[in-house]
Order: structure tokens, then sequence, then C-alpha cells
């Protein structure tokens, strides 16, 4: 059967995967661990798609993509791709490592060197500049991608305020962005417990299931139309 949407990414891919299944939707997914986005090391190259400098492993499983869609290129081959890029557990645990805590985020008492809210998104901008570049040159070579943005459950201000700096520096190359804070009720600091998956780190099967509906929805997913 035709292959309906690629999925693209680290672990969230699996929530994502999900979804279209549910949804009807057939898919091929290629996932890479959280770390191997982190350090940025997923770059792409046109003749075969994705590889890494130090993974040969990564040029293997684009490979293998591209044959079960069938071209050398996966990401020439007309499919939608659904790109989970953002490793936002490790982008916030660095900069927490170093010392640092969003200003709104500070409980009393704690040690933490506060930072303001331009710091976090010009720290956040630089982080993602590897992801940026690859989805700039993924979509100045055709390919349609859609960005998804991780969910978090964490309830700090944080990862809101990083998921939207992300979000608008994709939709920035005129590239679509889904970010799930965005389609929750003002002054929400966690998306519903029914999302959320055992490990408290992903988005579960019906997250998933949200996430595919409304991007189709809302035209950001396009899918094949009944014959």
């Amino acid at each position: 059967m035709p292959t309906d949407v690629m999925i693209v990414g680290d672990s969230h891919t699996r929530a994502l995967q999900a979804g279209c299944q549910a949804a009807g939707l057939n898919s091929e997914i290629l996932t890479f661990s959280g770390t191997a986005w982190f350090e940025a090391d997923v770059q792409y190259r046109p003749q075969t798609g994705l590889h890494s400098p130090r993974r040969k492993w990564v040029a293997d499983a684009s490979g293998k993509l591209g044959a079960r869609v069938g071209t050398p290129n996966p990401f020439k081959s007309g499919v939608p791709v659904l790109l989970s890029c953002m490793n936002l557990g490790r982008m916030l645990g660095s900069f927490r490592w170093k010392g640092h805590q969003y200003a709104r985020d500070l409980t009393p008492g704690e040690a933490d060197l506060p930072v303001s809210r331009a710091a976090l998104e010009a720290y956040v901008e630089h982080q993602a500049e590897s992801s940026l570049s690859l989805i700039r040159a993924l979509t100045a070579d055709g390919a349609h991608v859609v960005v998804v943005a991780p969910p978090n459950f964490t309830g700090l201000h944080q990862a809101q305020l990083a998921t939207a700096t992300f979000a608008q520096a994709v939709r920035a190359l005129d590239v679509a962005c889904f970010n799930p804070w965005e389609h929750q009720e003002p002054g929400a600091m966690t998306l519903p417990k029914a999302y959320v998956h055992e490990d408290r780190r992903h988005g579960n099967d019906a997250y998933g299931r949200w996430v595919i509906d409304l991007l189709v929805d809302t035209g950001l997913l396009p899918v094949r139309q009944p014959s």
C-alpha cells in the first residue's frame, strides 16, 4: 500500500506512528536516539538522505527507509515528513545542569542562577541551530516537512517557553510546526493526563492520535483522498 507519511526523529516518533495507525494512515518510521539529534549528529545529503559523521547506522537506516518508499533518497519520494527533532529534555537538562534556572520556575531558597526570558530564548535558538539547518536543507531539496515539537509533562514554564521559541524559529523558515501548547486552554501548565505515557516523559498512543487528527484537520498534514 502507498505510504501516506514518513515519521522521522527521536523517541517521540513512536506516539506519532501509533496515531497514524489509529487514523488509518500508512506510515514508515525512521528513529534515532535523542542523543544523536541533541549532539547535532544528523545531517542531510541530497544523494542519499540522512547521514552522520560519527554514526554509520544513520545513513544505513536512511537507505533502508528509501528502499521501503522506492527511492534512494526517501526525502525525494514526495511523501510528507513528520519530523520530531527537538530533544527538549536534554536541552533543558543541560541548561539546568550548568546552574541556570528560568526565573519563573525558581522556588524559594533555590540556589540556581535565575535566567531571564530573553536569555532562555537565546539559549534555545542556539541549541536549535543544527535542527534548523537540517530542516532548511530538507525543504530546499523539495521535501514537504511538518515539524512536531515534543510534549512535556514537567509543569515548568521553561518547557513551554522553549517549545514556543523553537516553533517560532521553525516557522521563520516558512515550515509548519505543531506546538501542543497552542491547543490547550490559556494558562494550562500540563497536558491532559490521558495523554501521558507511563514513563512520564513521552506522549502515549492517545496523544499521538490527538496530534495526527489535528494535523490532518488543519491541513498541515496532506493525506491521500480516496479514489
